[in-house]
């Protein structure tokens, strides 16, 4: 992801017929906060139309918070990571 020509974040991901996966949202810390990370997901939740989007977060990430006002639910866990999707049916935009 750039801005003005500088890089301010990456995202990878893998589309199938059944969803979405989100591998890698990462925004560099001086443009946190500012709505970058939304606006991937935002656009990520239009490529998906009404199928879902899936992705794992690890426990203690802030990031988490993005997720859930994007309309992601915890659907599983591990030791490690909350796996998050939203709802096939629908998702509720950020604010």
């Amino acid at each position: 992801m750039f801005l003005g020509g500088i890089r301010i974040g990456i995202v990878q991901y893998e589309s199938s017929c059944e969803e979405i996966r989100i591998l890698q949202l990462q925004i560099h810390p001086d443009y946190q906060g500012q709505g970058y990370g939304g606006g991937v997901i935002e656009q990520l939740l239009r490529l998906a139309g009404q199928g879902p989007v899936s992705l794992a977060v690890l426990k203690g990430n802030p990031a988490i918070r993005l997720y859930l006002r994007a309309g992601f639910k915890v659907v599983g866990e591990d030791d490690h990571e909350y796996h998050m999707k939203t709802d096939p049916c629908g998702y509720s935009r950020l604010n």
